[in-house]
């Protein structure tokens, strides 16, 4: 049977009979995979301690006529015992957003790159503040390489400088040419889409900048993916 060998973060993990698990992995040559791992549950399995959600591996797959089996893997990076708690809820929401926005067998131009760069960076963080940025500039990073990069600078109707909505099916308008079901965005605000969609450098965000970004990118996640059961049950956890 063919094989493969490729490195993958894992996403998430679900039981499967009695001693297995179905595991979802987002990998840097195939994109996103689901692979079974038979056995898996067993307290005595070689694979189990690897297939954690958030750990970065190289991973065996065997091709399967259903679905791909799991035949060996090696660690490359693993959360620590020394992460802060809001490292480890960083790295679980972004992970989660990956999963959320692919499907199987698919793959987004940039995404791992973009994926193994902002765990490294939440793992780097020094403060809470640092953690936060990363995990706003990852959902906007995802979204540019999904296809939906925001129009920041000038309204999409006139052309305008002067930015007072933003619109979550694509980018920002002045006051004239807004809705009533767009968001009032304030000058604070536009400047930290701004340099966390557009910048290399991510600054520190304090939680009440932080929250409010949130509230913005929130409805374009599920105006764009339309994962309408599983992201209303992300939106509860956040």
């Amino acid at each position: 049977m063919p094989t493969y060998d490729t490195e993958a973060v894992v996403l998430s993990r679900r039981n499967a009979r009695e001693h297995d698990r179905f595991y979802s992995l987002y990998s840097k040559e195939l994109g996103r995979i689901d692979v079974y791992g038979q056995g898996t549950r067993r307290l005595r399995s070689k694979l189990s301690p690897f297939l954690i959600p958030g750990n970065r591996i190289r991973l065996m797959g065997v091709r399967g006529k259903k679905v791909d089996r799991a035949a060996g893997c090696r660690l490359l990076d693993t959360i620590r015992d020394s992460d802060r708690l809001d490292q480890l809820l960083a790295r679980q929401s972004v992970i989660r957003l990956v999963e959320l926005s692919t499907r199987r067998d698919s793959s987004s131009n940039g995404l791992w790159e973009i994926l193994v760069e902002v765990l490294n960076g939440i793992h780097e963080s020094k403060t809470i503040d640092d953690c936060r940025a990363l995990e706003v500039r990852f959902y906007l990073k995802i979204l540019s390489a999904s296809g939906y990069h925001f129009e920041l600078k000038r309204c999409l109707h006139c052309d305008s400088e002067k930015i007072t909505h933003f619109n979550p099916s694509g980018g920002v308008f002045c006051s004239e040419h807004s809705h009533s079901d767009f968001y009032r965005l304030s000058s604070q605000q536009l400047s930290d889409l701004w340099n966390l969609q557009e910048n290399s450098v991510t600054s520190s965000l304090p939680e009440n900048r932080y929250m409010k970004l949130k509230e913005l990118l929130s409805p374009a996640f599920e105006y764009h993916f339309e994962r309408s059961a599983a992201w209303a049950d992300y939106r509860l956890a956040i």
